[in-house]
């Protein structure tokens, strides 16, 4: 069910056929904010962030039969995958479905729904330190190790190099402060590679030293300057390096400034609260995402819904035009979407289940923001307008009506654009109604 809601979600981006994001969009003021009653636990009220909100919907009534058949023996033509024909032109729309709703959706319990969340988010102290040491250090990062002196076969080594050709630097050859792995003639953490010999010469040499190494570029290097001249690389060792690792007591605040840029502490115990900090604000957004999941997955099950085939087939034939063009614009000629759905690893029909849940989502909410009487109208409408012009990087309401990314929506659930707009608008603020009535479970 994850894969394929994740999978939607990728593919339908650029399009917005999307149940609204629930955060900095459109609650009842327009300011983006919303809370859940929370009962006692190990977690505070937070507002809900977005991250995984997000529901995005396509669909397909294309008439032109497409060669072949998909992994699933399905052909994909003016046929759909379980062999109905495609709806035509007079069929129910998701904008007829909302107009009409309480034909389609029979709403259960919404109001002050339960849920029990599956994660702690502590910040904990050893919470803070798994964090530290699973999340913010990779393998990629390293300290001075003022206790080795000199090279080994298979050090990692901090130094500085000039490459020199006939004596003279050349362009691009010289480079300070790079981290290098001896054993593997690349930079430290399997980085950039270098050509062969580059490191093999650094084994002995001692730290503050200056060490030259002999090589020669290979004849199809690329640069006609250095096709295959024998150039010399000397070396400074400034140090011996040693991954990092918090709970290393001879670490310095030096060793995590240098390794992390937003870090600008002044103490070991700082580099701690950073953490903590970091920590907190990654809990409080995963756990408004699982409140969010949780609470739509909830009302939608506790809801008897009837999709109509033909409110999928809209939303399939928009998604599949936006999608076989933006694969023709990349070169792809003649791409097909039971192609491009290959690459994610499902089938047409598969993904036509997967619109169809989403669809759920949809006319499940609109029959919330119908029953709680939510208009689109106001301060809380102008600011979510706003607020979309501004991800989208358009200056007027004008501009953001003719957006592509709002046209392809609009053109997916049947509706012209600025229809589309406060449609999205009403069912943000009846997700957010739902959330910010739900009672919370934390979990123990």
């Amino acid at each position: 069910m994850m894969k394929k809601r994740v999978l939607a979600v990728m593919l339908s981006a650029a399009m917005a056929l999307a149940l609204p994001a629930c955060s900095g969009t459109a609650d009842s003021n327009g300011t983006g904010k919303e809370q859940a009653s929370t009962e006692k636990g190990n977690g505070e009220d937070t507002e809900k962030d977005d991250a995984s909100g997000e529901k995005e919907s396509g669909d397909d009534t294309s008439e032109k039969k497409e060669s072949g058949d998909d992994a699933s023996g399905e052909k994909e033509s003016g046929d759909d995958a379980s062999g109905e024909k495609e709806s035509g032109d007079d069929a129910v729309g998701l904008s007829d479905c909302s107009a009409k709703i309480t034909d389609y959706v029979e709403l259960g319990e919404y109001d002050k729904v339960k849920i029990k969340l599956e994660n702690t988010y502590s910040t904990t102290p050893e919470a803070v330190k798994k964090y530290i040491n699973e999340t913010l250090i990779t393998d990629t990062m390293y300290v001075k190790d003022a206790s080795k002196k000199k090279v080994e076969k298979d050090s990692i080594v901090n130094v500085d190099y000039v490459g020199k050709k006939d004596g003279k630097a050349f362009d691009g050859g010289s480079a300070e402060n790079v981290t290098l792995d001896v054993k593997n003639n690349c930079n430290a953490g399997g980085g950039t590679s270098y050509i062969k010999g580059f490191t093999k010469g650094l084994a002995g040499a001692k730290v503050g030293k200056k060490v030259d190494c002999k090589v020669k570029f290979p004849d199809d290097y690329g640069n006609e300057e250095l096709n295959g001249q024998k150039v010399t690389f000397t070396f400074k060792i400034n140090y011996i390096c040693k991954p990092l690792k918090y709970d290393d007591d001879s670490l310095t605040v030096e060793d995590y400034t240098a390794n992390f840029s937003d870090f600008d502490g002044e103490s070991v115990d700082d580099f701690y609260n950073y953490a903590k900090s970091k920590l907190r604000d990654e809990n409080d957004r995963n756990k408004n995402s699982e409140i969010q999941e949780k609470v739509l997955d909830t009302v939608v099950k506790n809801a008897k819904v009837t999709v109509p085939k033909s409110v999928v087939d809209v939303m399939y034939k928009a998604m599949k035009k936006q999608y076989e063009k933006q694969y023709e614009s990349m070169g792809m000629q003649d791409a097909k979407m039971k192609d491009i759905l290959k690459q994610y690893g499902m089938t047409v029909k598969e993904f036509k289940k997967t619109l169809e849940d989403q669809i759920k989502e949809i006319l499940v909410f609109t029959a919330v923001a119908e029953d709680q009487k939510i208009e689109a109208e106001g301060d809380g409408l102008t600011n979510y307008l706003q607020n979309y012009q501004q991800s989208l990087g358009v200056d007027s309401e004008d501009a953001l009506y003719e957006n592509d990314t709002v046209k392809n929506g609009a053109e997916g659930y049947g509706m012209d654009p600025k229809d589309y707009m406060k449609f999205n608008y009403r069912m943000a603020r009846a997700v957010n109604y739902c959330i910010e009535n739900a009672v919370v479970e934390n979990a123990k």
